[in-house]
């Protein structure tokens, strides 16, 4: 009993932070699902889920691939299923006034038929019980440190399936969580560094457009000058200050929206930075022979598999796999990985000469 209210009590006990996490995500929407609701403002509701399902299938179903296809039925595995399908069959609670149709069908799938209309349920109530900050900015924090890392890539041409030296972050991670980041950007580790000013040079590019639409506009010499000259005070919020004796207070503050951080490496480094919103990462992009042989490697696994789903295969049938190539990289990158190869594959390989 949660304030009054009745709270679903899970069957497995709810260890696992990606668990802990998309309940507590699942709460804050009740919340503000049932404020916009209450204000009759259906657009803010439904901009809500937009960002909750994004989370949920791009991070959690994601992430928790490897307990949905565990072969053994152990508390940790229940726990996933049984969290997405409370996760599932609550949105649908929500959703039901403004999807009603959809929303029914969906609910008997999960619940059954027979256990009635998803019209007559209680509407779902927030638990603050469930909400956990600590794990919310958490998986925020790897979720952004993870979306600059991706397009650090993209803007390198460095494809996600080739292994990385290191990353580079300005916050404190715990363990999890930096094996989550290693993971997730493919590096072989992730450290911690106090001041990036010793591997880029860093600048600012401010939108004219945005700030000449406000009263900064009077001002927008001062700002583009020193913004190019990376003057200012980049704030933990992700704003910007910059000093304006003319400006009220002796300041003028950017929103982070309206401006661009410029990370130019210094001659030397190797380190790649992006940043955004108070985040900043960086990547190692050089490759040495082993990084690139473990690249080939992940390649040869995702063409595999994809020829094993256009033949029809099952996920559960073991293949006997020949491979041929004219050059001698093959039998280099069999020799380094064939053992992850065929692990990850269910085959048995052999390399035709």
């Amino acid at each position: 009993m949660d304030n009054g209210v009745l709270v679903r009590v899970p069957r497995t006990p709810k260890t696992h932070e990606l668990d802990t996490w998309i309940l507590s995500q699942l709460h804050n929407l009740i919340a503000d699902t049932r404020k916009h609701m209450d204000n009759y403002d259906t657009q803010k509701a439904c901009d809500g889920f937009v960002t909750f399902l994004d989370g949920l299938n791009n991070w959690y179903i994601r992430r928790n691939r490897r307990r949905f296809w565990r072969k053994e039925v152990d508390a940790d595995k229940c726990s996933a299923y049984e969290t997405l399908h409370e996760v599932l069959t609550t949105v649908c609670q929500l959703l039901a006034p403004i999807c009603p149709f959809i929303t029914e069908t969906l609910y008997g799938y999960l619940v059954g038929e027979d256990k009635g209309s998803v019209h007559l349920t209680y509407f779902p109530e927030p638990s603050s019980f469930l909400l956990n900050l600590t794990v919310n900015q958490k998986m925020r924090d790897l979720q952004n440190l993870t979306n600059l890392g991706l397009a650090i890539r993209g803007r390198e041409k460095l494809r996600v399936r080739q292994p990385l030296r290191s990353a580079s972050i300005t916050i404190d991670l715990d363990e999890s969580a930096r094996a989550t980041l290693t993971e997730e950007l493919n590096v072989k580790e992730v450290h911690t560094i106090s001041d990036i000013a010793e591997f880029v040079t860093i600048t600012y590019s401010p939108d004219a457009k945005q700030i000449g639409a406000t009263e900064r506009k009077q001002w927008m010499k001062t700002i583009i000058a020193d913004a190019k000259a990376g003057k200012g005070i980049l704030l933990q919020d992700g704003s910007l200050q910059i000093d304006c004796p003319e400006a009220p207070e002796g300041k003028i503050l950017l929103a982070a929206e309206e401006f661009e951080t410029i990370y130019t490496p210094k001659d030397g480094s190797t380190i790649s930075f992006a940043g955004n919103a108070g985040y900043v990462i960086g990547l190692d992009t050089t490759l040495d022979e082993a990084l690139t042989f473990e690249g080939y490697a992940r390649d040869l696994i995702r063409a595999i598999q994809d020829a094993r789903k256009e033949i029809g295969f099952k996920v559960t049938d073991r293949l006997q796999l020949s491979l041929f190539s004219e050059n001698s990289i093959l039998t280099s990158v069999l020799g380094a990985h064939g053992a992850l190869i065929e692990a990850e594959t269910l085959c048995t390989l052999s390399e035709i000469k």
